[in-house]
């Protein structure tokens, strides 16, 4: 996302980006992709609790999968619960300790 009135390039909640290395920018996606699987987990779970349809077929099966799979990884896009933050501010001040 690009600021309208400065043109710098903004993270998805509108905070400005740092320039970074390959390898940070490579973490970040990672942080960002296993947010968006632990994310996946809590919104299966959550689907579980809805009563299904007498009429389930497998199309509808597999149209919740993409859904599940798409709001996950929207979730994550936008913030998500904070955890790719927490794993990105982590890793850059060089703390390896168990969280």
């Amino acid at each position: 996302m690009v600021s309208p009135t400065s043109g710098t390039i903004l993270s998805p909640r509108g905070v400005p980006s740092a320039p970074s290395d390959p390898e940070a920018t490579q973490l970040q996606g990672a942080s960002s992709d296993f947010e968006a699987l632990l994310l996946r987990q809590l919104v299966v779970a959550m689907r579980k609790t809805i009563p299904e349809s007498s009429t389930s077929a497998a199309s509808s099966k597999l149209y919740d999968h993409f859904l599940e799979d798409g709001l996950s990884q929207h979730l994550a896009d936008v913030g998500g619960i904070g955890l790719s933050d927490l794993l990105d501010m982590r890793e850059k001040s060089g703390k390896n300790s168990d969280l």
